[in-house]
């Protein structure tokens, strides 16, 4: 249960992030060259990222504990 839940907040926070993300890249090339633009899906493709890198930390982190003992 605890995997899913980090797995979840994973998701959530790359979610979020990659709104940041796509706001800052919209703003940043508006100021540049006066036409905002962005990448397409900038905040599923972040979300899914960080959903997985939380999963292989939460994975690595749960098999390193159990080979110590």
């Amino acid at each position: 249960m605890r995997t899913f839940g980090v797995t979840l907040a994973g998701l959530v926070g790359g979610f979020i992030l990659g709104i940041v993300l796509s706001e800052v890249i919209a703003v940043t090339t508006a100021l540049i060259t006066g036409r905002p633009a962005g990448v397409s899906h900038l905040p599923v493709y972040t979300g899914l990222a960080g959903g997985v890198l939380a999963l292989a930390v939460r994975l690595s982190r749960r098999n390193r504990s159990r080979t110590e003992v």
